[in-house]
């Protein structure tokens, strides 16, 4: 009996230091919880001070920013209206600017008009000049080419016979190895005699754009091309527009006396392509 009073009190025991173990270990855990629960209502309430810091901070900055953009609207306002003067300055100035501008353009273009006129007229004399020069006179002998021995073109000048070819349409069949363009007329071909300067430069009334002059060589070809450019440079001289018969010619009044249907072209170039190596074949 006191053996099992002895084993019922220390199981008593045991309870108790069981109940009391878990007790301190249950008021550990709720002192640990209640500590963690403060400590975060600590830092929540740390944070929310700091939020409302901030907001107000913020609402600061806003409110300052608030006015900044008032105060700068302001000042647009006033620099737009500043601008818009300043525009309707500039567009006066500009106005004047773009009459002046015209102005000067027109006395610049009456200017080159003017200048252009010189220069035709300096072109138009300096070839006149070059033409009498280097045409107007003809050596006596191939042989001697110098200048001693050349004569004027109009002391030995003498009208070449030319007279018009009046070619045919082709009769072949262009498929023909022997088909050309135009055939002439051997037999049945007609030709006119040409003797003024309208009747070579113009066929029915129309111009004639290319002209060909042929013939053997030493008839008169290249002689009579350059009698043309000095008829030319006569009737372009300021002089004949005073008097047409300034200039005697001992030929015929058919023999390309008709000197005013040279007065058409402004400029008349000569190329000889004789003197023109690289084209020579």
């Amino acid at each position: 009996m006191k053996q099992c009073l002895q084993h019922i009190e220390e199981r008593e025991n045991e309870a108790r230091k069981r109940i009391s173990k878990e007790g301190k270990e249950v008021l550990a855990h709720i002192e640990s919880r209640r500590l963690a629960s403060a400590k975060m209502i600590t830092e929540k309430e740390n944070e929310v001070k700091q939020k409302a810091l901030q907001t107000e901070k913020t609402a600061r900055e806003v409110h300052q920013k608030a006015q900044e953009i008032e105060y700068t609207a302001h000042n647009v306002e006033i620099h737009a209206a500043n601008v818009f003067q300043h525009t309707l300055t500039i567009d006066k100035k500009a106005q004047e600017i773009g009459n002046n501008i015209e102005i000067i353009e027109q006395k610049l273009n009456e200017t080159k008009m003017t200048n252009n006129d010189l220069d035709i007229e300096e072109l138009h004399r300096r070839l006149i000049q070059h033409y009498n020069n280097t045409l107007n006179y003809v050596t006596l002998s191939p042989l001697n080419p110098s200048f001693d021995s050349a004569t004027s073109l109009d002391n030995l000048y003498a009208t070449p016979n030319i007279f018009r070819m009046q070619m045919n349409k082709p009769t072949l069949k262009r498929d023909d190895p022997c088909y050309s363009n135009f055939q002439k007329k051997d037999d049945q071909g007609k030709s006119t005699e040409i003797s003024i300067y309208k009747d070579l430069l113009d066929t029915n009334g129309k111009f004639n754009g290319r002209i060909f002059l042929q013939g053997e060589a030493g008839t008169g070809k290249t002689t009579f091309v350059a009698k043309l450019v000095l008829d030319w440079c006569r009737v372009s001289h300021s002089s004949y527009k005073v008097s047409h018969s300034s200039y005697n010619y001992d030929v015929d009044e058919t023999d390309f006396k008709d000197f005013a249907s040279l007065e058409r072209f402004s400029f008349v170039f000569l190329v000889t392509l004789s003197m023109n190596v690289k084209y020579q074949r």
